[in-house]
């Protein structure tokens, strides 16, 4: 990238030796006219940065351009990051970054360029410590800008280290592995050489203070990523919002014959007996996600995360489970009821209809009010005002103790249709 922008010298610094396949790629710049120089110094260290920054003051032209672009990923979760993992993530990343802060900052550079990664900017598994690494990063180029110095932080999506992206060899799988094949699963891609030097040009360019570069589908992005949680931060994006409301707005599961047999199988059938079978049904398509040979192979009572999910299986497995039941089930299920006898438990509530369980058709119905008042109050704040006053009323009238427990008891004796026609007088009278 600098070789193209017609930049005459580049100095790399590097803790460790080079790679054979990296020394031939240094050759080959070299040969297109850009002097190359590879020094061995940890810029981490600023008695190292300093005296390297003084040999290149001293011996070539003056220096205009800093890129940081230290790499330490350690896979941990953030439970189990320990002191140590946070000193070497920031170690590599933040150390290195303050000391050519500092020993630039009264320099003629006009250039600074920190390499960060979306792992910083709305999080990714099991990289706790490189995050909180990268973010200092981030908040570094934003410092720097506000002393009136040049910073642009680039978060990067994955780079394709391995070559796999064009290997036509079979790829490995498993916890920590990051193949393509994972990546679209995710809703993410590698990115390639081209257009992501492409976009860092532009920032630099621009004077970007931060920039966000990464290959993503939203629309499977996002029901992964939000499986757990909500992220307001990507809620302003036009695609995402498209893909969270086709997620929500798609209620309608293709028809295959399983649950219509599923549901005749489990009718008239005990409530043990039920729960049995759905949790068999549950373990078998979990066995399936997981790559297990027999839903022998999850335990009914063990934990979905202790079995190995994360918000992608846990996409997966909402979705056979939707598919089989016929049942829509929330992206957040997995997380929402733990377990497997957990799961089969409100699934029978759902399929077969709970003891006692005649709320479940005013869910339903209060379920659909829910949509049709975010699609038509959506753009209009008197009118989210109002029917918020008035759904507060609501919930306050049935929230409220009362000496004998009659409210409480009204509510569980009103039929789908009386509680719809409560909220709907509800509603209207703050309209008549």
């Amino acid at each position: 990238w600098l070789a193209g922008a017609g930049v005459r010298r580049v100095v790399l610094p590097s803790r460790s030796a080079v790679a054979t396949q990296a020394a031939g790629a240094l050759a080959a710049l070299a040969g297109s006219g850009t002097e190359v120089t590879l020094v061995r110094c940890d810029v981490a260290d600023r008695e190292e940065a300093g005296a390297l920054l003084g040999w290149i003051g001293a011996d070539g032209p003056p220096l205009t351009t800093v890129v940081h672009a230290a790499n330490a990923v350690d896979l941990t979760m953030l439970d189990d990051t320990g002191l140590g993992d946070l000193q070497k993530a920031l170690g590599a990343k933040a150390a290195g970054a303050v000391s050519l802060d500092e020993l630039t900052a009264d320099s003629d550079v006009d250039k600074f360029v920190l390499f960060s990664s979306i792992a910083a900017t709305w999080g990714s598994a099991e990289h706790a410590a490189y995050a909180a690494g990268n973010a200092f990063v981030d908040a570094l180029a934003v410092n720097r800008r506000q002393r009136g110095l040049p910073a642009t932080s680039v978060a990067w999506g994955v780079w394709d280290t391995q070559g796999w992206s064009t290997s036509g060899a079979e790829l490995p799988d498993g916890p920590g592995i990051v193949t393509p094949a994972r990546l679209a699963r995710q809703g993410m891609a590698f990115l390639t050489p081209e257009p992501a030097l492409t976009a860092l040009g532009q920032a630099v360019a621009d004077d970007e203070a931060f920039l966000a570069v990464a290959d993503v589908d939203w629309s499977r992005f996002v029901p992964v990523f939000s499986a757990k949680r909500d992220c307001p931060l990507l809620d302003e994006l036009a695609d995402k919002r498209a893909a969270a409301a086709a997620d929500a707005d798609s209620d309608e599961i293709e028809d295959t014959g399983q649950a219509a047999e599923l549901v005749r199988r489990l009718t008239g059938l005990p409530q043990a007996d039920q729960e049995r079978m759905l949790a068999d049904l549950v373990c078998t398509h979990a066995a399936a996600v997981l790559g297990h040979a027999s839903a022998r192979d999850v335990p009914a009572h063990l934990v979905f995360r202790d079995m190995g999910f994360d918000s992608l299986t846990a996409v997966e497995l909402r979705n056979r489970l939707s598919a089989a039941t016929g049942h829509k089930l929330p992206s957040t299920a997995v997380f929402d009821y733990p377990t497997p006898a957990v799961m089969a438990e409100y699934l029978r509530g759902e399929l077969c209809g709970a003891s006692g369980g005649g709320y479940l058709p005013a869910l339903e119905e209060l379920e659909r009010l829910a949509s049709t008042l975010a699609s038509n109050a959506r753009d209009d704040d008197e009118a989210r005002t109002r029917i918020a006053g008035r759904l507060q009323a609501l919930l306050d009238r049935f929230q409220a103790p009362a000496e004998d427990g009659r409210a409480l008891r009204d509510l569980e004796a009103m039929s789908a249709a009386e509680m719809f026609d409560l909220v709907e007088d509800e509603l209207n009278a703050d309209f008549d």
